[in-house]
């Protein structure tokens, strides 16, 4: 009876997984951001087409604008989008199934390292309703993928026998597929293998520390060969990990500069190692900061909501108890579980700017919320009666209820809207009415577009893959009747409605009007305004 009862709440904790992370899945966030965008239109492009956006064949690297997409997350999305059509729901249906099943996961994997069922259960439950999990899973984008592969191998790598190869292997193709989810996660390879095989040095023998050494070789050889030929390490125009040599030296010289210090001082405390140290310092730390865990995320509107931590405040607390009462009881898979948390943070340290720790630093989570989990049930050790056991049980669930209640009433109602600008709302506007006015005889002519504006206009209007493929290789934007411009109208020398053929529609964006001191030359047909009321497109009829 009672493994029945604890198998009901199981899959309870499974269905409010579930309904959390799909319920409004196509509506919250409200529009696609660009990340999502350049990731499901190239998925959508290889299952149509067999190429991706730049006309290649089946590629394991995606550069888009500047940015390398990595492989696995793009064709585990690709039937998706090709078979269920290019929508929100559809798009991020895949990373929405990947935390459902990470939260599986979490149960199994803790349950396999402490063999305590009470406290998988919970650290399952915790994560079901992280905000942290919540953001990732509910958007369509690398990090999610990559963490369900991580901690799939290490589930798997847990279960190891002496001498059996089969678990083995399975941990291995599940890492290298997290490798290739996302960039960030490519930091954490080595360090997450060597804990693991510290953990499981009694089981390993000669041939399978080979074969880990193999898998760590593949993975960072394929990495730099695709880097040569496919252009793997792109980043934002620069390669990834600490190569943004100019901003390094200059940082160096204008703190010599400002020292008095003699010149070998200079030279001794202030270079390109003390740099890269401090700025890596700063950015490990803060991830295990409680600024950062329990009050503010980041200052990124994409990932997390400013304002909020990544836990609840409670579980700050939860998680002391739960560090404490492991180190006490399991001293060795305690050790474990904090190397893995300090390895989990290397991205957020190591990784190029801007800073994303909600994705880069998110193979945290599952350590996180098992010592939470082992928190919550070392509360049941403080007192000897039932009654005040099941009290503060029932505390906890009082807590968690109103936190967890005050957490998507925000992000349903609150962030929904003032996330609106992170998610490219202003695009996705922009590309409904283009949309809308399309099928009539107007020319529609769109100028000061930035280089994300045409493709969120594909996804809107389900452009034909191999026409996006054209035009990226023409490298002129004219769909139909729709043309978009980069530029911006000489508005000291012209109007919008001078440079449109008679009978269009002259779409042009505030962008260009701003720092120019002039005044709209004719008043508007429409205004396509953000969630915050201001002017981001402005429409002329001729």
């Amino acid at each position: 009876m009672k493994d029945k009862k604890f198998f009901l709440l199981c899959i309870a904790v499974v269905i409010l997984a579930s309904v959390l992370r799909l319920w409004r899945l196509g509506e919250v966030p409200v529009s696609m951001s660009d990340d999502e965008t350049r990731l499901v239109e190239s998925a959508y492009s290889i299952w149509k087409t067999g190429k991706d956006l730049n006309g290649r064949f089946l590629p394991l690297a995606f550069p888009i604008s500047g940015y390398a997409f990595n492989p696995v997350a793009i064709y585990l999305t690709a039937p998706f989008v090709g078979l269920g059509g290019l929508t929100m729901f559809v798009a991020r249906l895949p990373f929405a199934l990947a935390g459902i099943l990470t939260v599986i996961l979490v149960y199994l994997l803790s349950e396999q390292l402490f063999k305590n069922k009470p406290i998988a259960l919970l650290a399952a439950t915790v994560l079901a309703v992280s905000p942290w999990h919540l953001q990732l899973s509910r958007f369509a984008y690398e990090g999610g993928m990559a963490l369900f592969f991580y901690t799939l191998g290490t589930y798997l790598f847990l279960r190891i026998k002496k001498k059996q190869l089969g678990f083995l292997f399975a941990a291995l193709a599940s890492f290298i597929l997290g490798f290739y989810s996302y960039s960030g996660f490519k930091l954490t390879l080595v360090p997450i293998l060597l804990v693991l095989a510290w953990y499981k040095k009694d089981q390993l023998v000669k041939r399978q520390l080979v074969l880990i050494a193999g898998a760590i070789i593949l993975a960072f050889g394929s990495l730099y060969l695709l880097g040569k030929t496919q252009g793997a390490l792109t980043y934002g125009g620069s390669l990834v990990f600490f190569q943004d040599t100019n901003q390094i030296e200059t940082a160096v010289e204008l703190e010599r500069r400002a020292s008095a210090a003699p010149e070998l001082f200079k030279r001794l405390y202030h270079n390109k190692l003390t740099y890269i140290w401090s700025v890596f310092a700063h950015h490990y730390l803060y991830a295990f900061s409680p600024q950062y865990l329990l009050t503010d995320q980041e200052a990124s509107g994409i990932f997390s909501m400013w304002g909020r931590g990544q836990l609840y405040y409670a579980e700050g607390i939860f998680l002391l108890f739960g560090i404490l009462a492991l180190w006490i009881k399991k001293r060795r898979e305690s050790a474990f579980v904090l190397f893995l948390l300090a390895a989990a943070a290397l991205p957020a340290g190591l990784g190029p700017e801007p800073i994303t720790y909600t994705i880069r630093a998110s193979f945290m989570l599952p350590w996180l919320v098992l010592s939470i989990g082992a928190g919550v049930v070392s509360l049941g050790t403080l007192t000897k009666k039932a009654t005040m056991r099941w009290g503060l049980f029932l505390c906890v669930g009082a807590l968690y209820a109103y936190f967890v209640g005050g957490y998507l009433t925000q992000y349903y109602f609150d962030w929904s809207r003032d996330g609106a600008k992170y998610y490219s709302k202003a695009d996705a506007d922009l590309a409904a009415l283009i949309v809308q006015r399309r099928d009539t005889k107007r020319e529609i002519v769109v100028a000061g577009v930035a280089p994300m504006t045409f493709l969120h206009y594909a996804f809107r209007a389900k452009l034909a893959a191999a026409t996006i493929q054209r035009i990226y290789a023409e490298k002129t934007i004219v769909v139909g009747n729709v043309t978009f411009k980069d530029t911006c109208i000489d508005l000291a020398k012209t109007t919008p409605t001078d440079e449109a053929p008679p009978q269009s529609l002259s779409i042009v964006s505030a962008a260009c009007f701003d720092d120019k001191k002039l005044k709209i030359p004719l008043k508007a047909t429409e205004i396509i305004r953000s969630q915050e009321q201001i002017a981001e497109w402005y429409v002329f009829a001729t």
